[in-house]
């Protein structure tokens, strides 16, 4: 054997020896290690503390390494055992031990041992359970901590402490609380909320007891006497199957309640209940009592198929005929139309009152299968390899009786958990129910004499088999309506029949709904989802109110999705409804599916834009902060499109991770919104600038070195707007993410409907705008640039206005670059003044040198020369006639210079507003916008004039208002100058007026 071999054997006695004699051998130290923990391992299960304190002692003095990984396990087995051992000293030193030397991940399970410790002791550990519940527990754990901390805190009545464990575990578990939730509202006196919830959980099957019991508490107090009636006359049976202490405070409740009203039938009734609940809770709590004291230490029996051996008592054996004898004639009172599920479980409560039995188990050939423990009864289907590994096997094959320890079965698998049998499994028996199948009894404590149970397990087995054999019997003589049991019985479709008093189901619906025969109705609602299962009960209830009504429905049952047809029939006296089930899973799911691929981003697997509309409804029903995120991508043309896909798919990862009371959507290629489910002004603050601080302390991995730069736009709901038009909400919020491109002081902008109304008029403006592009309608001024020494005008300046609005050139120009027309506006403009010149060559035989202005944008368009200079040639106007204003404040002064040779050497003359520029290259003239409020730029402009007028460069003065600014030009020695005091002209005065100079010197 290797060591492999040694560390998978069983523990048991032989496994020992055998594990001794390989310590033995030449080992390695790791080995040696993991076989000695073997060893201490199977020594404290099979009880043998003593040893492993000892040996586990020597070890560790003389051999162990503090440092190493198996250290910590050494320290564990020891603290085990000294536990059983109550060696309190010892349990002291290991934990402390343990804590300097145990790996961090696993400080969860020392403050689980010290917890252990501070139990026997009696000391405070109520600490220690909330240390676990802050510390790298796995949730499983965590969920085990914090309901005994919730149950804890229920018991002492400390309410507000158990409410915020009761939303922490909210963080680790879906599993509802719904006693506990109930519990912790009405302690804390929020009738209101109780109210509303016990309402809503009331129709629940696993919720139905506490809510139930919740709500008559409150209506209690509030003397809602009325209300409690209903409840109690609706949701008593339900109290039939509950525990034994919710047993007795709904009985006591309803004592009171008829206490009250003078309704001594109804208070006898219930006190009657009270009293036989409570005196099976005294047999219960003595049973409890016997079941402790009789627990010894654990012990191997041989196992067999066995006879009996030892003979009982004469006076045991008479106890055990009049226990089986009250047994009998109590199965023989239980009412006959129970189903067997109901039956067995009735029964078996029953027998709980002289057995101390910790399970009982039925399987049936037809592969039932009945699992009893502490008045639940559990009941499903087994697949037949199921019972394979079990001691089941062996007794439907063989028809053999097997009772002994189960680890000493050759078949150890335990059918009710198909794990190996735990070492709380003392010992079972096993019974064949002759050809029906077998009985198993679980006992939670030794037997050392199979004979004391054998001969009344025996009666119980014949007991049941007599109940199965004939309830076969009576189904073979059931006859029905034979048109109904026709269409029950055939395969054409699942059926069911339901009546006020029965179930039935063809096989067909056996077999798809996993239901027997005659399951109750209520069996088959509670596997619906919890959604359903109200109105589907009301629909059952309206469909056997009155014959001849249709109705079609669709629920989930369990994991299938059903679509019903249900049509109520009147055979006889009697009110039928007969289902027909269509399984439309598969349908469903290939729905859900498409959908899913249909609202998720397959890039990121983030929800999309579809799905974001899709929830809007949800969203703006409650208070709600959106937020739009655009990254920067200006750099993808750098690293390529691979490189850009994981830098964005990066900053989708953090962004979602970090805004974990959000839910993030893709909406674009590089942008993101993410809704947050508040709204106030101070929080929606702070998780924007942590957001951004975040951002900026983050490490890129994708594209090292590159940071994440965002542009965001929020809007919160319904503060600043009560909108509901989704595409308006999603246009509001672009808004604001367009004005953040604008603001210098923070990446994000808050939306106001202020931004909306100057949003609304930029965008009527531009569509004016656009509707003349595209008309063609646009009309043409020009801007008076005058000598005021000469006070002649020196050269027109055309500007584009749209048709019947009075607004400022400049408005229109910033207007065009901010929404990309710029460069179509432009080139309208150029062709309306080469236009205008054709027509005034045609009509006047005259032409004026104009100069067009024109932005940065459309001069550093590639196709712009090529467009300008054959507009020119088209319309066969000489180049000398052209004058070109660009502006180049935005642009360095060695770009673009071939540009501005080609058009210079057309003949077109160029102008700027650039200084660099006009210093750099041959421009003919330098626009200024005139500030004469300070004398140090009055020295400035007037020193750049003379400075201009050597190299033959005119300065020209813009923004020229008044006659006093005029007075300082002149002073200052500049000579051109253009503004307000001189008005535009509009293209048709221009023109008539050309055309009256023109007339007047052919008549001279």
């Amino acid at each position: 054997m290797n060591t492999l071999d040694i560390l998978s054997l069983e523990k048991t006695e032989a496994s020992l020896s055998i594990i001794k004699s390989y310590l033995q051998t030449q080992l390695t130290k790791t080995d040696y290690e993991l076989v000695f923990l073997k060893m201490l391992e199977v020594e404290l299960f099979l009880g043998l503390l003593k040893n492993v304190i000892t040996e586990g002692e020597d070890f560790l003095t003389n051999f162990a390494d503090e440092n190493s990984k198996h250290y910590s396990k050494l320290l564990k087995y020891l603290f085990d055992a000294a536990l059983i051992e109550k060696d309190y000293d010892r349990l002291t030193y290991y934990l402390d031990e343990r804590k300097k030397y145990g790996p961090i991940l696993d400080d969860y399970l020392i403050i689980l041992d010290e917890i252990k410790l501070a139990k026997i002791l009696n000391e405070p550990y109520v600490y220690l359970l909330i240390e676990v519940t802050n510390s790298q527990a796995p949730n499983h754990v965590k969920i085990e901590v914090y309901e005994e901390l919730l149950h804890h805190y229920l018991q002492k009545e400390k309410f507000l402490e158990a409410y915020e464990v009761f939303n922490d575990m909210q963080n680790v578990t879906n599993e509802k609380y719904y006693k506990e939730e109930l519990d912790i509202l009405y302690g804390l006196g929020q009738t209101a909320k109780v109210l509303e919830l016990a309402e809503s959980y009331k129709d629940i099957p696993e919720a139905v007891i506490p809510a139930v019991l919740t709500l008559l508490k409150v209506y209690f107090e509030q003397e809602n006497y009325h209300q409690m009636t209903i409840i109690d006359s609706e949701y008593e049976p339900f109290f039939e199957d509950a525990s034994i202490e919710d047993r007795i405070e709904f009985y006591e409740i309803c004592v009171n309640l008829y206490k009250k009203l003078g309704i001594r039938q109804s208070e006898k009734y219930y006190n009657d209940n009270l009293k036989r609940v409570k005196k099976l809770e005294t047999k219960v709590k003595k049973t409890e009592t016997v079941k402790e004291e009789k627990k010894v230490k654990a012990e191997v029996t041989e196992v067999v198929p066995r006879k009996k051996e030892a003979t009982l008592s004469s006076i045991e054996e008479k106890r055990q005929i009049s226990n089986f004898f009250d047994i009998f004639i109590f199965s023989e009172n239980i009412n006959e139309k129970l189903v067997l599920r109901d039956y067995l479980r009735t029964l078996f409560i029953f027998i709980d009152n002289y057995i101390t039995a910790s399970n009982y188990v039925i399987y049936l050939n037809d592969q039932r299968f009945y699992h009893y423990k502490k008045e639940r009864l559990y009941e499903k289907r087994l697949i037949e390899e199921a019972i394979n590994p079990t001691i089941i096997r062996n007794v439907i094959e063989k028809g053999h009786e097997y009772f002994s320890n189960p680890l000493d079965f050759d078949k150890n698998v335990d059918i009710i958990t198909q794990l190996p049998y735990s070492n709380e499994v003392k010992y079972v028996y096993a019974i064949p129910l002759e050809k029906e199948g077998a009985f198993l009894v679980y006992f939670d404590e030794v037997v050392n004499d199979p004979e004391i149970y054998y001969d009344f397990i025996k009666l119980l087995g014949a007991l049941i088999y007599s109940k199965i054999s004939r309830e076969n019997k009576i189904k073979g003589f059931r006859k029905e309506n034979f048109f109904l049991s026709k269409i029950i019985n055939s395969d054409l479709a699942p059926l069911r029949i339901v009546t006020e008093s029965r179930t039935t189901y063809n096989s067909s619906g056996q077999k798809l709904l996993k239901e027997d025969e005659s399951t109750y109705i209520d069996h088959f609602i509670s596997k619906l989802k919890s959604d359903y299962i109200r109105n589907y009960r009301e629909l059952i209830r309206k469909m056997l109110s009155s014959p001849n009504q249709v109705e079609e429905v669709k629920y989930q049952y369990q994991n299938l999705y059903i679509k019903e047809k249900l049509v109520s029939i009147l055979d006889e006296d009697e009110i039928k409804v007969v289902s027909v089930f269509d399984d439309v899973t598969k349908t469903v799911i290939e729905l859900e599916t498409s959908e899913q691929k249909a609202i998720t981003d397959r890039e990121t697997n983030l929800y999309n834009l579809s799905h974001l509309k899709s929830k809007m409804n949800d969203l703006t029903n409650a208070k709600t902060t959106f937020i739009s995120i655009e990254l920067n991508l200006d750099n993808r043309h750098i690293y390529g499109p691979d490189n850009t896909s994981l830098y964005f798919k990066e900053f989708a990862k953090i962004t979602d991770d970090f805004f974990v009371d959000g839910v993030t959507y893709r909406i674009d290629f590089n942008e993101l919104m993410v809704t947050l489910p508040y709204n106030d002004i101070r929080a929606v603050n702070n998780i924007l600038k942590n957001y951004i601080n975040h951002l900026e302390k983050y490490q890129v991995t994708s594209i090292p070195y590159e940071q994440f730069q965002v542009k965001m736009g929020v809007l919160r709901y319904p503060v600043v707007t009560n909108q509901t038009n989704v595409d308006m909400l999603l246009k509001f919020i672009d808004i604001a993410k367009e004005k953040s491109k604008l603001r210098k002081d923070t990446p994000y902008h808050q939306f106001t409907y202020s931004d909306y109304e100057e949003e609304a008029f930029e965008q009527t403006i531009l569509n004016y705008l656009n509707d003349s592009l595209e008309k063609k309608n646009l009309t043409l001024s020009f801007v008076q640039i005058i000598d005021i020494k000469k006070t002649v005008v020196w050269q027109y300046e055309s500007e584009i206005n749209i048709p019947n609005m009075k607004l400022d050139n400049r408005y229109i120009i910033t207007l065009a670059k901010k929404r990309n027309r710029i460069i179509d506006l432009d080139r309208h403009h150029i062709l309306k003044v080469l236009n205008f010149l054709v027509k005034l060559s045609q009509e006047t035989k005259v032409l004026i040198k104009i100069t067009i202005p024109i932005s940065e944008e459309t001069f550093v368009d590639p196709t712009f020369n090529a467009f300008l200079i054959g507009a020119i040639k088209d319309r066969k106007i000489p180049f000398s006639f052209i004058r070109l204003k660009i502006d180049l404040n935005n642009i360095k002064t060695h770009h673009h210079a071939h540009k501005i040779h080609e058009l210079l050497n057309t003949g077109i003359s160029l102008d700027t507003t650039a200084l660099a520029m006009a210093l750099t290259y041959p421009f003919n003239a330098l626009y200024i916008d005139f500030n004469d409020s300070d004398i140090k730029w009055q020295t400035y402009y007037g020193n750049l004039s003379k400075m201009l007028e050597e190299f033959h460069i005119a300065l020209i003065a813009t923004n020229i208002n008044s006659k006093d600014q005029i007075d300082t030009l002149n002073r200052l020695g500049i000579k051109l100058a253009c503004g307000k005091l001189y008005p535009n002209i509009s293209s048709e005065k221009l023109f008539n007026q050309i055309l009256e100079m023109r007339r007047n010197a052919e008549n001279k």
